[in-house]
């Protein structure tokens, strides 16, 4: 563990250990966002399901002390909260502050609904989550998902620690003498561009993390599924390792945060359990990670895993402050974290084409956080005008048209050969988070050929049936379920705390938050002018 780490860590061991009883239920509701699940309708996870959302000492939690979109009302918020930061005022609890993390734009911020955050004072609280495990390669969960990088791997902080060390516990890259020597972000099991990279040298090293130091990268090794739709008809791999038994996929790690919405769990979804609850599946991605990205030589306890998901659940994160709008939650704006956590959703909440599991009918309005801008007088002061242009971006999100045709995961599914009336809210559906509510994963051409870098691996695939090809870096979804619909499909992801989180897509190839827009524009021929990309790039940055 890090020097760094420690440091960041300490005021949160004071509240990672929230267990509430119901947190994720209401997110069970309807279908489980799996093949079997969005497809056939095959399982329905109990709603209500609450026994498996305990406190890890086993403590229950009454209705009243949930937050405000679990309570049976929908009210707002029942208890205390507050955001982790240098020690100070803010709740009154030590080491728990209203502070934020400053980023290029304003400011983000992380509330932790903190009201049983005593539960984190177990010895054994700071080994689950933060020490790595025996026989590990020295990573813990704080390793990748830090409160100060936006809970997810920052590239620029990456090649801090590379360059710059964290002292005094690692060296820099330049002093150290072996690769063991370096912050455990460093190993070779999925920080280098193979397992076989020559770290033997400084030079070589910085050779052979180019990817996690460059775009965040971290190398996800799958198989080819048995008895799977398609065949591996060839692999272009500048790293010469990636073949049929283990193909090297270089994806962003997603941010450890508002998980009490997760519709998908993983990228490709691998982690999102048929007939599973949203815990089960959490429990289950962290087994996975610290089998797989962390070495550890023995299995997380039940104990252990209850400790690391009552962490992640409590983690409510988002932009904070715009520095030319100033507070995202002033003048009757909803912006920030904190409004965040009481935002009412429920599985397939406002899903394309509708009507929704609670039979409401779907709205292309789905985020309503700067409503009350949209209003402002135009004419006065540099913030006034700041907030009009979120307003006017949140708009054009909502309600500029266009059509979509040939994604994948929605055209097909739908059995819509276009949506002549689309807007971004048909993918991006799930109210004021942004995610797909239905956890559909899609195509819109990321991975494809054409956008391939010479620094990632090309797969060619062969439909056994049809002896149709396609070529791609990443074929996502289909490496899980062996079909040939799903190549190239991946979750659609939540935008919130969109600022904090550079380089974009699945495998950053979105540089910022313009170059997203710009692909998007141009991928569906929607024809935004300058003005209005500016206004949906203000929009974007303030959630």
């Amino acid at each position: 563990m890090t020097g760094r780490r420690r440091l960041v860590s300490v005021n949160l061991w004071l509240v990672l250990g929230l267990g509430s009883s119901a947190l994720v239920a209401c997110a069970s509701k309807g279908s489980k966002a799996t093949d079997a699940g969005i497809e056939a309708g095959a399982c329905q996870t109990p709603a209500g399901q609450l026994e498996d959302w305990q406190p890890a000492d086993g403590a229950v939690i009454p209705d009243a002390d949930l937050p405000g979109a679990m309570a049976p009302d929908g009210g707002g918020m029942a208890g205390g909260g507050g955001r982790m930061g240098t020690a100070g005022a803010g709740t009154g609890a030590p080491g728990i502050d209203d502070s934020v993390i400053p980023d290029e734009t304003g400011e983000a911020a992380t509330f932790f609904f903190d009201q049983f955050r005593q539960f984190a004072l177990e010895p054994d609280t700071q080994t689950a989550l933060i020490d790595p495990l025996p026989g590990s390669n020295g990573r813990g969960c704080e390793t990748c998902h830090q409160n100060l990088d936006g809970w997810q791997i920052n590239p620029k902080e990456a090649a801090q620690r590379f360059y710059g060390g964290v002292p005094p516990v690692s060296p820099s890259n330049a002093a150290a003498s072996s690769n063991d020597e370096l912050d455990p972000l460093f190993r070779t099991n999925d920080g280098t561009t193979s397992p076989r990279a020559d770290v033997s040298t400084p030079a070589a090293r910085e050779v052979a993390y180019a990817l996690l130091l460059g775009r965040g990268l971290i190398r996800v090794g799958l198989p080819m599924p048995a008895q799977a739709e398609f065949s591996l008809a060839a692999v272009d791999d500048p790293y010469q390792y990636a073949s049929a038994q283990e193909l090297s996929l270089f994806r962003r790690p997603l941010p450890m945060m508002n998980v009490r919405f997760l519709t998908t769990v993983m990228w490709d979804g691998r982690q999102t359990l048929a007939c599973q609850t949203l815990l089960q599946d959490l429990a289950s991605q962290a087994e996975d990670a610290m089998r797989t990205h962390g070495q550890a030589a023995v299995p997380l306890s039940e104990h252990q895993k209850q400790m690391i998901t009552d962490r992640e659940r409590i983690i409510y994160f988002a932009q904070s402050m715009d520095h030319a709008a100033g507070p995202l939650d002033a003048d009757g704006a909803l912006g920030g974290p904190e409004n965040l956590q009481r935002q009412l959703f429920y599985f397939g909440m406002n899903a394309f084409p509708g009507p929704d599991p609670g039979g409401a009918a779907y709205t292309p309005s789905a985020f309503t956080l700067f409503d009350a801008w949209a209003t402002l007088p135009g004419g006065g002061d540099a913030k006034t005008a700041a907030r009009l242009a979120i307003a006017r971006g949140q708009a054009l999100f909502n309600g500029r048209t266009f059509r979509i045709a040939g994604v994948r995961g929605l055209n097909d599914d739908l059995a819509m050969a276009s949506v002549e009336e689309g807007t971004c809210s048909t993918c991006h559906d799930a109210p004021n988070i942004g995610h797909n509510s239905r956890g559909r994963l899609m195509d819109i051409g990321v991975s494809e050929a054409r956008r391939r870098t010479a620094d990632l691996p090309l797969y060619t695939f062969l439909n056994d049936t049809t002896a149709e090809t396609r070529q791609v870096t990443d074929p996502g979804r289909d490496l899980i379920t062996g079909t040939w619909k799903n190549i190239g499909r991946f979750k659609v992801p939540s935008l919130r705390g969109l600022t904090f989180h550079p380089p974009y897509f699945h495998d950053g190839s979105g540089a910022s938050i313009v170059d997203v827009v710009n692909y998007l524009d141009d991928r569906f021929s929607i024809g935004l002018t300058s003005a209005e990309k500016s206004d949906l790039v203000a929009f974007l940055n303030a959630l």
